[in-house]
């Protein structure tokens, strides 16, 4: 029986995103996110492969942006600890060999993106003065 597309339906659909591989390790991570049931906002968790099983590591509602951090576990942004009018994100690890993800910090700006190169963990946020004079560069000088 062929029916139409219900608003109610889009709650059935799941969205991939945010992969994160380690090649040498054989693992995947990945962010799947949904539309939450009261439909105004989405609920975000990770997930992982291992080559062999596939499993959802969180349950938050709001984890997301998975980095394998040297084969010892990941790190992931979320905002499972804050409300929502406080801005920011905070910061997580969960080791593989099991335990619960620990908190290692909270941004107030946000983070835009979070990378591990070399075990070491990067990110790029909005912490800091607002800048007014926005700069416009019409030539730029020429690469020598």
């Amino acid at each position: 029986m062929v029916r139409r597309l219900m608003l109610e339906d889009l709650r059935l659909v799941r969205m991939i995103h945010d992969l994160n591989a380690d090649v040498n390790g054989g693992v995947l991570t990945f962010t799947v996110s949904k539309i939450a049931d009261s439909m105004e906002d989405y609920e975000r968790n990770v997930w992982i492969f291992d080559g062999k099983s596939l499993r959802q590591v969180t349950r938050g509602n709001s984890d997301f942006s998975p980095r394998i951090l040297g084969g010892k576990g990941l790190v992931f942004l979320s905002r499972r600890g804050l409300s929502k009018d406080k801005p920011g994100v905070e910061v997580w690890y969960l080791p593989f060999d099991g335990g619960e993800a620990t908190k290692i910090a909270y941004v107030s700006g946000g983070v835009n993106d979070l990378r591990i190169i070399n075990g070491v963990m990067y990110f790029i946020s909005n912490v800091g003065p607002v800048q007014e004079d926005v700069k416009y560069v019409d030539d730029w000088p020429p690469l020598v």
